[in-house]
C-alpha cells in the first residue's frame, strides 16, 4: 500500500508522548510489600538519542544528544516539603578501534513537590549535551550515576556524522520530536524559534498519531531554486508504505530549518524505516542516511482495521447498551462514533483534552506491556482490569515462593478502600482476582 501527501508544516499542539516499557511491576523475589515503582527488569534505566547538524562555525558538527530519565529511576532526598535527586551523565564519543574522540559530562540537580512525583511512571526529565565531531561513524559511550546512590547505568549508541559539504546541498539527521509543544521550554529545546522536546525513544501511537520530525536542509547560500523533501516511511512487516512530500524555497543563508509531521494511521505497530531525500523535482541532490521510528500503537489504524478489539477494549468503561450500539456502526460512521463515546465520557469537555480517553488507554498500553501472557493480551487479564479501573495501586505485596501455597498478590488502594487479591492458581503466570472481585471487604 502506498500512501503520498503533503506533509504539514504548521505547529502542532500535540500531547505529550508516553513512554513505553518503563517501571513495570516484577513478578521475582521472596516476599516483598513495596510502594510500586520499581524499574522493570531489563527496561533501560534511561533512553539516550542523537541528531547531527552542520556547525556554524567551522568544519565540525553539532552532535546533539538527547536523554530521557523517568522520575522512579533516579533515587530521592526530602528536604523541607520537596524531594531532591541529582545525577550526571557523561558520553563519551569514540572512533575506530575505539579512540576517544570527543567527551562532554553534565550534572544537575532535578526536584518533585512530592513524593507521588517521585514515583510517577508518566513523569520524566528531557536533558541535553553537546559534543563536535567530523564526518565519520562513532560509537557514543553513555554513562549515568545516580549522585545519591552512587548507582551508575551505561548504555551505547552508535552515531554517523554525515558529511556536510561547504557550498553544496546536504541533509541534518532527523529530530524526532515528543512533541511540538507551546509555553515555556528550555533555549536548548528552542529551534528557530519553534520549541520541540525531543522524543528521544522514537515511539509513537495512541493520542499521538503523528510524528514530528525537524531537520534542516544545507544549500548555497543565496540559491531560491524551489527544493522538495521526501519523507519515506516502510513498515516492512506490513509491506506499508508512506510518502510525504514538503516544497520549499531555501533559506538565503543557506540553512532551511523544516518540520514534518508523519501520520501513522496507516501503520499497525511495529518498526518504521525513515529515509529523507532532497530533490529540485528532477534531480535527487542529497541522501539522509537510513534510520528508524516505533509505531506503538495507533489508534485510527485500530478503528479502521480492527473495529471488534475497539469494543472489546471498552468493556470497564462502555454501558453494556453502548457496547452494542458501536457494535452495530458501519465502517464508514466508526470514527465519529468513537468519538462521540468518548466526548460523553470527557470530564472537562471544554478542554481541547479529553482526559479521560488518555488516560484509559494509556493505561491499556501500561496493561499490554506488563501484563500480558501466553494466553491473554494484559488488557484481558485480571491484573489489567484492575489497574485500568482502579489506576496505579498505592501498595502491592508480592508472595511469589510461599511454601504450600501459590504465589499470590496483594494490591492496595487506600484512598479508595480497596483491596485485591490475585492467586497463580494454575502456575501460568495467569493470576486470577479473587472474590470480593470489587475490592471492598
Amino acid at each position: 500500500m502506498r500512501k503520498t501527501g503533503e506533509a504539514r508544516t504548521w505547529l502542532l499542539l500535540l500531547p505529550l508522548l508516553l513512554a513505553a516499557g518503563i517501571c513495570g511491576i516484577a513478578r521475582i523475589g521472596l516476599a516483598q510489600s513495596e510502594f510500586s515503582g520499581l524499574p522493570e527488569l531489563g527496561v533501560p534505566v534511561f533512553y539516550a538519542d542523537a541528531a547531527v547538524f552542520k556547525g556554524v562555525d567551522g568544519p565540525e558538527t553539532r552532535i546533539e544528544v538527547y536523554y530521557k530519565i523517568f522520575n522512579p529511576n533516579l533515587t530521592y532526598v526530602r528536604r523541607e516539603k520537596s524531594y531532591f535527586a541529582n545525577y550526571e551523565i557523561d558520553a563519551v564519543l569514540r572512533g575506530e578501534h575505539n579512540p576517544q574522540v570527543s567527551s562532554v559530562s553534565h550534572s544537575e540537580s532535578y526536584t518533585v513537590e512530592s513524593y507521588k512525583q517521585t514515583r510517577d511512571k508518566e513523569s520524566y526529565l528531557v536533558n541535553r549535551v553537546d559534543l563536535t565531531a567530523p564526518a565519520g561513524k562513532y560509537k557514543l559511550d553513555l554513562t549515568l550515576t545516580d549522585r545519591i546512590s552512587h548507582k551508575k547505568f551505561s548504555q551505547q549508541i552508535p552515531v554517523v556524522v554525515p558529511d556536510f559539504p561547504e557550498d553544496g546541498y546536504s541533509l541534518s539527521t532527523p529530530l524526532f520530536a515528543a512533541a511540538v509543544q507551546a509555553g515555556q521550554v528550555p533555549d536548548k529545546f528552542i529551534k528557530y524559534g519553534r520549541p520541540l522536546i525531543p522524543s528521544v525513544v522514537r515511539a509513537y501511537g495512541g493520542n499521538q498519531e503523528e510524528v514530528p520530525v525537524y531537520l534542516e536542509v544545507y544549500s548555497p547560500p543565496g540559491d531560491t531554486t524551489e527544493l522538495m523533501v521526501l519523507a519515506k516511511s516502510f513498515q516492512r512487516r506490513h509491506r506499508q508504505l508512506r510518502i510525504d512530500t514538503l516544497r520549499f524555497i531555501p533559506e538565503a543563508t543557506g540553512r532551511s530549518p523544516l518540520l514534518l509531521a508523519i501520520p501513522t494511521a496507516e501503520f499497525d505497530k511495529g518498526q518504521c524505516e525513515f529515509t529523507l531525500t532532497l530533490s529540485d523535482g528532477q534531480n535527487v541532490l542529497a541522501k539522509g542516511l537510513q534510520t528508524s521510528y516505533e509505531v506503538v500503537w495507533s489508534l485510527a489504524y485500530q478503528i479502521k482495521n480492527d473495529w471488534e478489539t475497539v469494543v472489546d477494549q471498552l468493556v470497564y468503561i462502555a454501558q453494556p447498551s453502548e457496547e452494542k450500539q458501536l457494535r452495530k456502526v458501519p465502517p464508514e460512521r466508526r470514527m465519529q462514533a468513537f468519538d462521540a463515546f468518548w466526548a460523553s465520557k470527557d470530564p472537562t469537555p471544554d478542554t481541547p483534552e479529553n482526559e479521560a480517553r488518555i488516560r484509559y488507554y494509556w493505561r491499556i498500553q501500561f496493561t499490554d506491556r506488563h501484563f500480558t501472557n501466553p494466553y491473554r493480551r494484559g488488557w484481558q487479564t485480571d491484573f489489567g482490569m484492575v489497574y485500568i479501573k482502579y489506576g496505579e495501586p498505592d501498595q502491592v505485596e508480592r508472595y511469589p515462593f510461599e511454601l504450600a501455597q501459590k504465589p499470590y498478590e496483594i494490591w492496595y488502594y487506600y484512598a479508595q478502600g480497596r483491596k485485591f487479591i490475585f492467586v497463580d492458581s494454575r502456575g501460568n503466570d495467569d493470576y486470577q482476582l479473587q472474590y470480593p472481585f470489587d475490592g471492598l471487604y
